[in-house]
């Protein structure tokens, strides 16, 4: 039972460690200059466990030369037929326990099998003290996604991909 869990939580934190492609620029009318270009890039990854259960974990980065602004991100995931129902009500929970968070929103479905995990993180609205009131034994200061205001692209790369 603790490996499974393990197992939901590993597959809840591999949307952060996926492979990337396509960036785009997304400007607004009227924003002039370098460093207001905001950009997206979208990160894609595919994985098969030992036991046959595909998951697919896709990241959109919203970022500029300074900063990451936001991380879209979309986890979808096989559900192990015995276990399904717990890896349901594990994510259930974490989520419930995310939106907690000002800045960060979650949500999640499940149909035919397969579950869809859905977290976006706005670093602009992160308060880094409430994560730590929240997440209590869960948050890791050194290696925590949620709480760098000024992360950087080239930082949030080094990081998480």
């Amino acid at each position: 039972m603790k490996k499974k869990f393990l197992v939901v939580l590993l597959m809840f934190l591999v949307m952060f460690v996926v492979g990337c492609g396509k960036t785009t620029n997304s400007d607004k009318p009227g924003k002039k200059g370098l460093f207001d270009t905001k950009k997206t890039m979208t990160c894609v990854k595919e994985e098969t466990d030992e036991d046959g259960l595909k998951t697919k974990s896709t990241m959109k980065i919203t970022y500029n030369s300074k900063k990451v602004y936001k991380v879209d991100s979309i986890v979808e995931s096989d559900l192990d037929p015995d276990y399904g129902a717990l890896q349901e009500s594990l994510i259930s929970s974490f989520i419930q326990t995310f939106n907690n968070i000002d800045g960060i929103s979650a949500k999640s479905s499940s149909n035919n099998g397969k579950i869809t995990l859905e977290m976006d993180i706005d670093y602009d609205k992160i308060n880094v003290e409430q994560i730590k009131e929240v997440l209590g034994d869960l948050y890791d200061e050194e290696d925590s996604i949620y709480d760098k205001k000024d992360y950087t692209i080239e930082e949030f790369k080094a990081d998480n991909l």
